[in-house]
């Protein structure tokens, strides 16, 4: 089993990189939505990532898992991470903007605190939390909030359906952990493959465009495939195994930035003031928890330190 590591500066290097190519994902989704639905969005992404990699694993002469805990793993990742949330996201994004769905996405650490705390004994939400949580989602709320009043049940569903899709990647980003011993060129092509799979009866049962109908949309669809499909997968992929859970969560923080950015960018579209402060309560939430996690952290390490020295000068162990 691989051990986690420290991350060096290659790794927020590789980190940054994460965050502006997930962030440019929703403008791409904006544009393929003009002619493909969901469900094909998900798949053509996905399908076309699979056809990407599989050569190289041949190439390189990799292969494939044999053990079938492994193999169960993999399919429920596929499914956490690939065909749920992709579908989730594309569909939410057909009734709101790619900035607002990237700050709903954000939320995932959140959402990670809250599992940690129900399900296992050591990530207990303590005062400092419970005090971040409530910022990140009094912002969720703001954002939710316009539809409420406004009844804008569309919007409403769409940012629940964004929502639904980062509780997805949270479940997935500790199921990955799992599957350490599986290359992340292997691992991201299997999911890839299974997810192709689960999302094909969907497709068939409805009509598909015509090639020459898709315009920008296929450009659109290639760019989601290569770009934040395949080489993001193998990039989260590899950060996970190498780095762990936790430090690929400061993503979050990064995302919303690149896809406001990419949003100015490319359609000059500028978020409401209200957009703004949900941002800025979600981001404040994050920064809260992730200094008391490194503060804890820190405390944790010098605890060990001063028990290693007591051990030590017991057995009179020079140090």
């Amino acid at each position: 089993m691989n051990i986690i590591q420290s991350p060096k500066f290659i790794d927020y290097c590789h980190l940054l990189l994460l965050g502006a190519i997930w962030g440019s994902a929703f403008i791409a989704i904006d544009i393929a939505i003009e002619n493909l639905n969901a469900i094909q969005i998900s798949l053509f992404r996905i399908f076309l990532a699979a056809v990407v990699l599989l050569p190289i694993i041949f190439y390189k002469k990799h292969k494939f898992p044999r053990d079938k805990k492994i193999w169960f793993y993999i399919t429920l990742t596929a499914v956490l991470n690939n065909a749920i949330p992709f579908s989730l996201i594309a569909w939410g994004q057909q009734h709101i903007n790619s900035s607002t769905a990237a700050i709903i996405l954000a939320c995932g650490p959140f959402t990670t605190l809250i599992v940690g705390h129900l399900f296992t004994k050591d990530e207990r939400i303590t005062t400092t939390n419970f005090f971040g949580i409530m910022l990140g989602f009094l912002g969720v709320w703001i954002l939710f909030s316009q539809d409420l009043i406004s009844n804008n049940d569309l919007s409403f569903y769409g940012k629940t359906s964004v929502f639904l899709a980062s509780c997805c990647y949270v479940i997935s980003g500790f199921l990955i952990k799992k599957i350490t011993r599986t290359s992340p060129l292997v691992c991201s092509s299997c999911m890839f493959m299974i997810s192709t799979c689960l999302l094909l009866p969907f497709v068939f049962s409805q009509p598909l465009p015509s090639f020459s109908s898709l315009g920008s949309s296929l450009y659109a669809i290639i760019f989601l495939a290569l770009v934040p499909t395949a080489a993001a997968s193998l990039l989260r992929v590899r950060l996970i195994q190498k780095v762990g859970m936790q430090f690929i969560s400061q993503v979050s923080f990064i995302i919303p930035l690149f896809a406001i950015f990419w949003s100015l960018l490319i359609f000059n579209e500028i978020p409401k003031d209200s957009t703004w402060y949900a941002f800025s309560l979600i981001i404040v939430g994050l920064l809260i928890n992730k200094t008391h996690k490194n503060k804890f952290t820190k405390n944790l390490f010098y605890k060990k330190i001063i028990f290693l020295k007591e051990t030590f000068k017991e057995f009179k162990i020079p140090i």
